[in-house]
């Protein structure tokens, strides 16, 4: 038997915490920048690592750190500033390329160090090895993404870290010399202001994927179910009557035949049930690298400021016309031709890491697809029926997260909630040149309630197909507006003709729900079998 030798471990490094408060009037993002300058002053060695709250400000905390430095004397060293947050992809790897300080020398000024200076936010608290890490500057805000039940919709809210955080942020030290800890914040908030952990994700994110699992569990009562932290009864009302808009559920509140399947599927339930309408619309191909793209992290990288433009000109010949959701398509089918070669993906800011998860993804899919013996049609990409038919399929899940377009300008009326958005920058509408008019009805696949209120992954829809294959109590729900009033007037011109098709568009659906009036108020609760004022109990 071999026998391991293992080297004794090192000696904890000593760290001394300190409390700083940034100055009346400076946001804490700033306040780290002019301390890593006065650190860099010092001439102290070591390298910096900086916990910012978001992407957003590790950006611009590197653009002003860049632009400071070129005024600092040349004899304090050169100041390398590298950014490590998940939407660089693989250039993340680059903070952990560079040698120890002191061996790459500045051209002309032989023999002075070279300072590393990493910006990051939450992913930083698991990069347990970036080396000669001595002095670590914490902000103690981190920029959470919670899901909202109340609005179908994710907000971007600011808030402290927990001591947990706090602590592992501190542990990043990482020097053969005493480190030092700068916490931007008082010591009355990490000892009484901040909660003893993170909260968990059962409490901030959507449960409808939980809830259809629960339910292929035959946990009906979920009343009953011992959740290790109970999230609240107005998500899990949310996410079943998504459930049941969505076909998933019968009139009893169990699975339907569209929920079994459904839960086979390693999905969010409406790109689930997209997946499965694309049977009917024989598009699967189409769509089974749709959902793999959406279910892997972004494909795009956020290009620094000086490359912007470079960026959109190399993404611009991927661009497809019909939208957002075939320009994946797009960018999957130009990965796969290029031999899934990673420097094509760094020439177009593409991450190479998104892409080949996504295909293991869409293998994954397909094997589940064939093993529960759904039809799998051939590709058609490229053809308008097949576009129409995407669209069709996406649909048919997404008639939740539909927008339409109230001035002509681009600014959308989000139709389940009235909050209004703009297309994300890298949308295909706003990147091509000459640039469209934007649409006037989109179909999008995420919604942030944030300082821009951007929609992600849109594409342009007819309101008659929304008309055609939404629920028809679910159109009736829809909160007042303009948009409302255009589709129930379409429904009441197309109801004869939806009435003669109805049986045929059943092929994948179980059957056709009838036009019954629902709202949150007066409808039976699905999860506990009870009528809406016996809730208390749960």
């Amino acid at each position: 038997m071999p026998l391991l030798a293992l080297a004794p471990p090192d000696r904890p490094v000593a760290v001394e915490t300190l409390y700083r408060e940034p100055p009346v009037g400076r946001d804490p993002a700033a306040a780290a920048c002019h301390m890593v300058l006065d650190l860099h002053r010092r001439g102290e060695e070591g390298a910096v690592l900086v916990f910012l709250s978001s992407a957003q400000e590790i950006c611009e905390c590197r653009a002003l750190l860049e632009k400071e430095a070129v005024a600092l004397s040349p004899q304090l060293g050169e100041l390398k500033v590298l950014s490590l947050y998940a939407a660089l992809g693989g250039a993340t790897q680059r903070v952990y390329d560079t040698g120890p300080e002191g061996v790459e020398e500045p051209q002309g000024v032989p023999g002075t160090p070279k300072r590393r200076v990493v910006l990051t936010d939450t992913l930083g608290e698991a990069s347990f090895s970036l080396d000669n890490i001595r002095y670590v500057i914490d902000t103690g805000l981190q920029l959470k993404t919670v899901y909202n039940p109340q609005i179908r919709a994710d907000s971007q809210v600011l808030r402290p870290i927990s001591r947990d955080q706090a602590d592992m942020r501190r542990q990043r030290v990482n020097s053969s010399s005493p480190g030092l800890c700068f916490r931007l914040y008082p010591q009355a908030l990490y000892e009484g202001g901040m909660s003893e952990t993170r909260c968990p994700d059962v409490a901030e994110a959507s449960l409808s994927h939980l809830v259809l699992l629960l339910k292929r569990l035959d946990i009906a009562d979920m009343g009953q179910c011992k959740f290790l932290d109970r999230p609240a009864p107005e998500a899990l009302m949310q996410a079943l009557e998504d459930l049941d808009y969505l076909a998933a559920l019968d009139d009893d509140g169990n699975l339907s035949e569209v929920g079994i399947i459904m839960s086979e599927l390693p999905l969010e339930p409406a790109l689930a049930k997209a997946l499965i309408a694309s049977c009917e619309f024989d598009c699967v191909s189409e769509l089974l690298t749709i959902a793999a793209m959406l279910t892997a992290p972004s494909c795009f990288v956020t290009p620094p400021p000086q490359s912007e433009e470079a960026a959109a000109t190399h993404r611009r010949p991927l661009l497809h016309p019909e939208g957002d959701h075939l320009t994946l398509i797009n960018i999957f089918n130009a990965y796969v031709q290029h031999g899934e070669d990673e420097s094509w993906c760094t020439k177009n800011f593409l991450n190479a890491a998104a892409l080949r998860l996504a295909m293991v993804i869409r293998a994954e899919l397909l094997e589940v697809m064939q093993r529960i013996e759904l039809p799998v049609s051939p590709p058609a990409f490229g053809c308008q029926d097949n576009s129409t038919n995407v669209k069709r399929a996406l649909i048919s899940g997404f008639f939740l997260k539909v927008a339409h377009d109230v001035d002509g300008l681009g600014n959308y009326l989000l139709l389940t909630h009235r909050h209004v958005a703009h297309l994300h920058p890298f949308s295909s509408y706003l990147c091509r040149r000459p640039r469209p008019a934007p649409p006037s009805w989109v179909l999008y696949h995420e919604f942030t309630i944030s300082h821009d209120n951007c929609i992600r992954t849109a594409s342009e829809i007819h309101p008659h197909m929304l008309v055609e294959l939404a629920p028809q109590y679910y159109l009736g729900n829809l909160p007042a507006s303009e948009g409302r009033d255009l589709l129930m007037e379409l429904r009441q011109n197309l109801a004869p003709a939806d009435d003669q098709g109805a049986e045929g568009r059943g092929r994948v659906r179980t059957k056709t729900r009838t036009a019954r009036p629902r709202t949150r108020t007066a409808q039976r609760c699905v999860y506990c079998s009870e009528e809406p004022g016996e809730h208390q109990k749960y």
